[in-house]
């Protein structure tokens, strides 16, 4: 083995523009897949990080009344799951008329989940007092005053504390924020959990149902987060088929959205794309560069070499030079997304985050201006990429020695002296007797002669040619979302606007 692998050095040491060309092949490829890799994962986790701020940090929801939560302090941490935070939103009484109102009230890790920050005044402390946020304030036609007088449903408070809005599309419902203390309709505890998110969320969720017996199909999700950190269940792919081939139209577009949203294809796919743009590349660079050794590997056949060294011989130098050529490939790639990914990050975030269909999920100029806004974030090095990267390329080298030795064993000891290892039937016929011009007639030949190695050619070229013009396209239709964004908030700094509700889960706003 060791003799082998000094031998595989001997080669590369003195092929040394062959050694380079398979050296620089593999830092490009590496660079591609580490790089997009990093560029993907980066987007991916600034989404995150945009989510928890639109949509808070819980996981899922419980309802207090219906589960055994009288140990939960004591049983936070288990083996099966972990409870990273835990609020309860307390339901004091619910209005409909004249203004959908719920009274509430709620602990300190509930308000940091979802983002109700203190902008002015305090909490709720004693009966009588009422928080609100800016939004209900505005929507209610109160004075903004810490310490004025407000009535609420023929109740007198005391206006203590102004709130942060919150963005929530799916209640309707102004939040009044009151003490413990304050005596209405009702108690009714809700408890909203954020779990640990380096596991399975979903797994953590059943386990936690299980100990306190909770009823796991009366849980709700709370934030579209879960979907992230793996706390869905995942439909199988024949039961996605199933569904999309029932539907009456539009059967593509569900069965690769579902798949896509439950699997994430699209990154997988991207990044299967640039695999097999790297096998290509580097198995046509080693091909070239082993035909011109084919002499060499037949006389060492000759003297004893089976083809067991062989395949050891050709595996040493490609392992050589993935390893040699694997940690720059890594370094280079990660710094070029860095620097592309610092100037051109919001091509990888969702534009669509905090945004419903017929505008917003609040009405304050302020918060609209703030939600439209999207940040790429910091760059994020996916070290999942680069692990998984590795493993691809050394089976595809594996790969790729296996075939060749498998070739090598079809041709004759001297079809390899002579170089002669082409496998197709020679043609014989002479072409100048009856073509005077030879230009077209060479030219094919030369193409069509390794067919094989034409058919690589074409198709990396053709890989190459997608890559540009997928990128082409995404950034095309990025400008075109932003100026169409540019054009939709035209007025959102007017001095009237309009507001009608035709029903309460369609609104939409009007802006003079």
């Amino acid at each position: 083995m060791i003799k082998t692998i000094k031998l595989a050095f001997s080669y590369l040491k003195y092929y040394k523009k062959q050694t380079l060309s398979l050296l620089l092949g593999t830092i490009m490829s590496v660079a591609l897949m580490t790089g997009v890799g990093s560029l993907l994962n980066s987007g991916r986790i600034a989404d995150i990080e945009r989510i928890r701020t639109v949509y808070g940090d819980a996981h899922y929801m419980f309802d207090m009344n219906e589960g055994d939560f009288d140990d939960l302090q004591e049983a936070l941490h288990t083996k099966d799951f972990t409870v990273e935070k835990a609020g309860i939103l307390t339901v004091k009484k619910e209005v409909e008329n004249p203004y959908p109102l719920t009274f509430v009230c709620a602990d300190t890790n509930y308000m940091e989940m979802f983002h109700r920050d203190l902008l002015e005044g305090a909490y709720p402390q004693n009966s009588g007092e009422a928080a609100l946020s800016e939004r209900t304030i505005r929507n209610l036609g109160l004075k903004k005053t810490i310490g004025s007088t407000i009535v609420l449903d023929k109740d007198t408070y005391t206006l203590c504390g102004i709130l942060s809005d919150q963005w929530d599309e799916t209640n309707t419902k102004m939040k009044v924020f009151v003490s413990s203390d304050t005596e209405l309709r009702e108690d009714h505890p809700f408890l909203y959990v954020k779990f640990t998110e380096n596991g399975r969320v979903l797994s953590q969720a059943t386990a936690f149902s299980k100990d306190f017996h909770f009823d796991i199909h009366k849980i709700k999700r709370v934030s579209e987060i879960t979907a992230y950190v793996g706390g869905d269940t995942t439909p199988s792919v024949l039961s996605i088929l199933k569904t999309a081939l029932s539907l009456p139209e539009g059967r593509l577009a569900y069965f690769w959205g579902t798949l896509n949203q439950s699997h994430n294809l699209t990154e997988k796919l991207i990044l299967a794309a640039l695999g097999i743009f790297a096998a290509f590349v580097i198995f046509s660079l080693f091909q070239v560069s082993l035909r011109k050794r084919t002499s060499q590997y037949s006389t060492l056949q000759i003297l004893g070499m089976d083809d067991r060294t062989t395949f050891g011989l050709l595996l040493s130098e490609l392992y050589m030079v993935l390893f040699a050529g694997y940690p720059i490939g890594a370094a280079v790639g990660n710094l070029a997304a860095n620097a592309f990914y610092t100037r051109m990050g919001d091509i990888f975030v969702n534009q669509n985050i905090g945004m419903t269909k017929n505008g917003t999920h609040t009405a304050d100029i302020r918060d609209v201006a703030a939600q439209i806004e999207v940040r790429s974030g910091s760059f994020h090095i996916s070290f999942g990429v680069i692990i998984g990267s590795a493993l691809f390329l050394i089976f595809l080298m594996l790969f790729v020695s296996l075939l060749l030795t498998s070739r090598m064993r079809k041709f004759t000891w001297i079809e390899m002296q002579s170089q002669n290892t082409y496998a197709g039937k020679q043609s014989r016929r002479i072409y100048s007797l009856r073509h005077g011009n030879m230009i077209g007639i060479l030219s094919r030949r030369f193409l069509f002669e390794r067919k094989g190695m034409f058919f690589s050619i074409i198709v990396s070229l053709s890989l190459a040619q997608f890559f540009f013009l997928g990128t082409t396209y995404v950034i095309q239709n990025v400008r075109i979302h932003n100026a169409l964004t540019f054009k939709a908030d035209d007025g959102l700094a007017s001095d009237i606007q309009v507001y009608t509700e035709s029903s309460p889960n369609r609104a939409k706003w009007i802006t003079a």
